[in-house]
């Protein structure tokens, strides 16, 4: 369980035993409904504002504002709002507004959380990939702005940060096998293996290293610093291949796994 939070040591005795007894409940209550407008929109196939619904009313702000209490809220119902915002995020490419306020709020929620390892999060990193690549590797012709692209952009690039610490045993590896032909014998000129640097970066949960035997990390290291050796004065190269190993060293923080 999370520790007594500063924030809130000023409340009155009084206070603070109110909302120890009644916010838990108000939380889990919330949680509930908003998976219940949830499934409600996932039903609704064939209404195109379906999705409109799940943010009728102040029901997700309320809930993002208790999150921000620092309150100790039981994992079962804060994992139960990760996942149905994950889903929510997935299912929504085509509703700009209903996406980035949900991605927004689960943003909010991972990072509060980002060391709550007894939540026991475990979020499948398959599906958020397709959805990207289909929003950019291969975009549909669409008439709107660019302020609501880059809204979009960012907000879901973070979500990817903030996630991939959460995602399932194993995808590191999934993860490397997946975007390794392209980088290993692809054309390092083509579009395609400078896009699998780019998805590799932002995708790779560096965090599940020390999960992973030292012999396969230390062969995966070395197979990226032998890439990264092939092409010499690229920008976009370089500054990708520093950022995924300097990350990889600083979750490897006893040093017995990335040998450089």
């Amino acid at each position: 369980m999370p520790a007594p939070s500063v924030y809130n040591n000023w409340l009155p005795a009084p206070i603070v035993r109110e909302a120890k007894e009644k916010e838990p409940k108000r939380f889990a209550g919330a949680v509930v409904a908003f998976k219940r407008a949830v499934d409600a929109a996932k039903a609704d196939v064939d209404n195109p504002n379906a999705w409109a619904a799940v943010l009728a009313g102040q029901l997700l702000d309320d809930l993002k504002t208790l999150i921000s209490t620092k309150t100790a809220f039981a994992a079962s119902d804060i994992s139960a709002f990760v996942y149905a915002l994950y889903d929510v995020v997935l299912l929504t490419s085509s509703d700009v507004e209903v996406q980035v306020r949900c991605c927004e709020v689960l943003n909010h929620v991972l990072r509060h959380h980002r060391h709550s390892q007894y939540l026991g999060l475990q979020l499948p990193w398959r599906p958020l990939y397709g959805m990207l690549q289909g929003l950019y590797d291969k975009p549909k012709p669409q008439l709107r702005g660019t302020f609501l692209d880059h809204i979009q952009h960012s907000t879901l690039f973070q979500l990817v940060a903030r996630s991939r610490r959460f995602f399932a045993p194993g995808a590191a590896e999934e993860i490397w096998t997946l975007l390794r032909p392209a980088l290993v014998y692809g054309d390092l000129m083509a579009t395609s293996t400078h896009l699998a640097l780019g998805w590799l970066v932002l995708f790779f949960p560096t965090k599940q290293l020390p999960q992973t035997k030292a012999a396969v990390v230390q062969t995966w290291v070395a197979e990226w610093l032998g890439v990264w050796g092939r092409l010499v004065n690229c920008a976009y190269w370089d500054t990708h291949w520093l950022y995924l190993v300097a990350r990889a060293v600083k979750d490897d923080w006893q040093g017995e796994y990335v040998v450089l």
